[in-house]
């Protein structure tokens, strides 16, 4: 299928979607002269919530979740600022993380910088085969045949026998939450649609809303509540449920990372969908780092907010 109807897709499922909402909430927005707003063959952008007639499509861009280099699939539209700038920070961010991770498992190198201060000015560039465990780092350096011969040519491998070598990676050490979060988010609005973000009271400006304007920054804030494991065991139909203790229910949604034919995944807890606040998952966040807990795992559908 083109991009062209892939898009054309996405914008007919969701503004049909966001018309459906306004009915079931009956709710209204009214423009400067208080006349009311026709939504009619519009998409609301889940990152700006910027809304954008179907005669304009050419001003969104397909978004991948996770991102297309991590095969992520092609879930919803948003603007191309926003794409563009997500591109340049998040995106790289999480990539060089597992492009970290996979060298770590000894499943594909990794680019590197050389130097070698007594013989050769400037850097050369390789790259790094191996893995690294407790036992330390295990690496080869691989080097082009252009490189070799420079190298050669230098003098560096008559010197090998206790040549200093300086090296440099480009890597992330730590997942980029603001990256994860965005694709947890973005996967829960895809299965639920825009009553994840609005209620009869319009949009839910202290869960949903808090959530799209943290997305706009480059960084978390260091005090947002985002919880996230690589390390929960549990099978949710559709990667999306809710996760329940004896008084708190939260959203769960599995994100699915592949590269190199390797698989991370991570499950992410978001606000429920009825929560007024961040209170439950500042609650959930607080014991959750402190002892161990039972929940429980439901699934739900796109109909689950119609109760």
């Amino acid at each position: 299928m083109k991009n062209s109807d892939i898009a054309h897709k996405i914008f007919n499922k969701y503004s049909d979607d966001f018309i459906q909402t306004m009915e079931i909430f009956r709710f209204r927005y009214l423009d400067e002269k208080g006349n009311i707003i026709d939504f009619e063959n519009m998409y609301i952008c889940p990152l700006s919530l910027r809304a954008y007639h179907k005669k304009d499509i050419e001003k969104l861009t397909i978004e991948h979740v996770p991102q297309n280099s991590l095969k992520g699939k092609p879930l919803v539209l948003t603007d191309k600022e926003y794409n563009n700038i997500d591109g340049y920070t998040k995106d790289k961010k999480i990539l060089n993380f597992f492009k970290y991770q996979n060298f770590r498992q000894g499943v594909e190198p990794i680019e590197a910088k050389f130097s070698v201060p007594d013989i050769l000015e400037g850097k050369v560039s390789g790259k790094l085969v191996g893995r690294i465990d407790e036992e330390g780092a295990k690496i080869k350096i691989g080097l082009s045949e252009r490189t070799v011969k420079l190298l050669e040519d230098r003098g560096v491998f008559r010197s090998w026998d206790g040549l200093k070598m300086n090296l440099t990676i480009n890597y992330t050490h730590q997942i980029d939450k603001s990256a994860l979060l965005k694709s947890a988010y973005l996967i829960a609005f895809s299965k639920i649609g825009y009553r994840l973000l609005f209620n009869k009271n319009g949009l839910k400006s202290a869960t949903y809303g808090a959530i799209i304007r943290e997305l706009q920054k480059i960084n978390l804030d260091e005090d947002f509540p985002f919880i996230f494991t690589d390390e929960f065991k549990v099978n949710i139909p559709d990667d999306i449920g809710v996760i329940e203790t004896e008084d708190i229910k939260l959203l769960m949604v599995k994100v699915r990372y592949r590269l190199k034919g390797y698989e991370y995944v991570y499950h992410a807890i978001l606000p429920h969908p009825e929560d007024e606040n961040l209170d439950n998952l500042v609650k959930f966040r607080d014991i959750y780092v402190k002892r161990v807990i039972r929940v429980t795992v439901k699934s739900i559908d796109r109909n689950y907010l119609l109760r």
